[in-house]
């Protein structure tokens, strides 16, 4: 699922913007044609909205709009919660 990201703030290559509870760090941030343009380097703020801190790759230009694709609750074997095995 593609989800928009809300721009908060740009400055340089490293771009502010809102999260929501299905992003975790090191996620990939995507243009509106699905081309990677960067990741999420850092997390911050209140749990309930935390922002986020994406560097942008330098080819990638300006940034206008942002998307990131929501996987779910994975944990570190690339399954999901209600999976027993």
């Amino acid at each position: 699922m593609d989800l928009r990201c809300e721009i908060l703030n740009m400055r340089g290559k490293e771009v502010t913007i809102r999260l929501n509870d299905c992003v975790k760090m090191n996620s990939k941030i995507y243009d509106k044609t699905g081309k990677i343009i960067g990741k999420i380097t850092r997390i911050f703020g209140p749990v309930s909205s935390a922002y986020g801190l994406v560097s942008v790759f330098p080819a990638s230009g300006e940034v206008k709009e942002l998307y990131v694709k929501c996987m779910g609750d994975i944990n570190g074997r690339g399954k999901t919660r209600e999976e027993k095995n």
